[in-house]
Protein backbone atom coordinates (compact mmCIF):
# COMPACT_ATOMS: atom_id res chain seq x y z
CA UNK A 1 0.00 0.00 0.00
CA UNK A 2 1.08 3.31 -1.17
CA UNK A 3 2.10 5.90 2.09
CA UNK A 4 -0.02 9.15 1.91
CA UNK A 5 1.98 12.23 0.86
CA UNK A 6 3.82 14.26 3.72
CA UNK A 7 3.84 17.38 1.79
CA UNK A 8 1.03 16.64 -1.05
CA UNK A 9 1.49 19.03 -3.98
CA UNK A 10 -1.84 20.49 -4.62
CA UNK A 11 -2.36 21.68 -8.44
CA UNK A 12 -2.35 25.41 -7.33
CA UNK A 13 1.16 24.55 -6.18
CA UNK A 14 2.27 23.09 -9.54
CA UNK A 15 0.91 26.06 -11.29
CA UNK A 16 2.96 28.26 -9.11
CA UNK A 17 5.85 26.20 -9.64
CA UNK A 18 5.15 26.90 -13.45
CA UNK A 19 4.73 30.42 -12.93
CA UNK A 20 8.75 30.31 -11.73
CA UNK A 21 10.05 28.50 -13.76
CA UNK A 22 9.10 31.03 -16.32
CA UNK A 23 10.19 33.85 -13.91
CA UNK A 24 13.84 31.94 -13.64
CA UNK A 25 13.82 31.64 -17.27
CA UNK A 26 13.55 35.13 -17.59
CA UNK A 27 16.38 35.75 -14.94
CA UNK A 28 18.25 33.66 -16.28
CA UNK A 29 18.37 35.01 -19.75
CA UNK A 30 17.17 31.73 -21.15
CA UNK A 31 14.11 32.86 -23.14
CA UNK A 32 15.84 30.94 -26.04
CA UNK A 33 15.10 27.77 -24.73
CA UNK A 34 11.48 26.40 -24.86
CA UNK A 35 10.96 24.86 -21.53
CA UNK A 36 7.70 22.72 -20.52
CA UNK A 37 5.79 20.61 -18.14
CA UNK A 38 5.65 16.99 -19.23
CA UNK A 39 2.01 15.87 -19.62
CA UNK A 40 3.84 12.53 -19.45
CA UNK A 41 6.19 11.59 -17.31
CA UNK A 42 6.05 11.76 -13.03
CA UNK A 43 8.92 12.01 -10.47
CA UNK A 44 9.43 10.16 -7.34
CA UNK A 45 11.50 13.43 -6.59
CA UNK A 46 10.51 16.86 -5.81
CA UNK A 47 10.94 17.95 -9.52
CA UNK A 48 13.20 16.73 -12.15
CA UNK A 49 14.43 17.84 -15.86
CA UNK A 50 13.42 14.90 -17.50
CA UNK A 51 15.27 16.35 -21.11
CA UNK A 52 17.93 18.76 -22.05
CA UNK A 53 18.82 19.36 -25.54
CA UNK A 54 20.92 22.13 -25.98
CA UNK A 55 21.23 22.04 -30.01
CA UNK A 56 16.91 22.77 -30.43
CA UNK A 57 17.09 24.77 -27.04
CA UNK A 58 14.29 22.57 -25.59
CA UNK A 59 13.39 21.17 -21.97
CA UNK A 60 11.14 19.35 -20.43
CA UNK A 61 10.42 18.91 -16.63
CA UNK A 62 7.97 17.40 -13.47
CA UNK A 63 7.15 18.01 -10.31
CA UNK A 64 6.29 15.10 -7.86
CA UNK A 65 3.28 14.87 -5.69
CA UNK A 66 5.32 15.14 -2.55
CA UNK A 67 7.84 17.45 -1.73
CA UNK A 68 8.24 15.00 1.94
CA UNK A 69 9.78 16.83 5.28
CA UNK A 70 10.84 20.08 3.22
CA UNK A 71 7.34 21.03 2.79
CA UNK A 72 4.64 22.51 0.25
CA UNK A 73 5.43 26.23 0.57
CA UNK A 74 6.06 29.54 -1.95
CA UNK A 75 9.84 29.28 -0.64
CA UNK A 76 10.23 25.50 -1.17
CA UNK A 77 8.50 25.99 -4.60
CA UNK A 78 10.34 28.97 -5.97
CA UNK A 79 13.79 27.31 -5.11
CA UNK A 80 13.54 24.23 -6.43
CA UNK A 81 11.82 25.86 -9.96
CA UNK A 82 15.39 28.20 -9.42
CA UNK A 83 17.47 25.06 -8.83
CA UNK A 84 15.95 23.09 -12.04
CA UNK A 85 16.05 25.88 -14.40
CA UNK A 86 19.50 26.24 -12.87
CA UNK A 87 20.05 22.80 -14.84
CA UNK A 88 19.36 24.11 -18.03
CA UNK A 89 20.89 27.26 -17.45
CA UNK A 90 23.89 25.08 -17.35
CA UNK A 91 23.25 22.68 -19.61
CA UNK A 92 25.73 23.73 -22.79
CA UNK A 93 28.47 23.58 -20.19
CA UNK A 94 27.58 19.60 -19.38
CA UNK A 95 27.37 18.82 -22.70
CA UNK A 96 30.86 20.27 -23.97
CA UNK A 97 32.53 18.83 -20.50
CA UNK A 98 30.20 15.60 -21.34
CA UNK A 99 31.61 15.70 -25.26
CA UNK A 100 34.69 15.38 -23.89
CA UNK A 101 34.43 12.33 -21.04
CA UNK A 102 34.08 14.09 -18.11
CA UNK A 103 31.07 12.57 -17.34
CA UNK A 104 30.36 12.04 -13.05
CA UNK A 105 32.76 15.19 -12.15
CA UNK A 106 31.46 17.17 -14.64
CA UNK A 107 27.52 16.58 -12.52
CA UNK A 108 29.30 17.16 -9.53
CA UNK A 109 30.61 20.83 -10.76
CA UNK A 110 27.44 21.23 -12.28
CA UNK A 111 25.60 20.86 -8.86
CA UNK A 112 28.33 22.78 -6.73
CA UNK A 113 27.64 25.54 -9.09
CA UNK A 114 23.75 24.99 -8.58
CA UNK A 115 23.93 25.03 -5.10
CA UNK A 116 26.13 28.80 -5.43
CA UNK A 117 23.29 30.23 -7.56
CA UNK A 118 20.74 29.09 -5.00
CA UNK A 119 22.45 30.85 -2.40
CA UNK A 120 22.96 34.54 -4.55
CA UNK A 121 19.97 34.63 -6.34
CA UNK A 122 17.24 35.62 -3.95
CA UNK A 123 13.93 33.75 -4.24
CA UNK A 124 10.80 35.59 -3.40
CA UNK A 125 8.65 34.35 -1.19
CA UNK A 126 5.00 36.07 -2.26
CA UNK A 127 6.36 35.45 -5.79
CA UNK A 128 6.67 37.56 -8.65
CA UNK A 129 5.79 41.43 -8.23
CA UNK A 130 5.01 41.98 -11.84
Amino acid sequence: MKKPPISPVTEEDKAYFDERVKHWQDKLGLNDWRIVRSKRKKTKNMAEIFDRDVHHRLASYGIGDDFGSVGTSKESLDSTALHEVAHIFLQGLIQAAIDHQQGNETLAEEHRIIHILERLLPTNEKGPKN
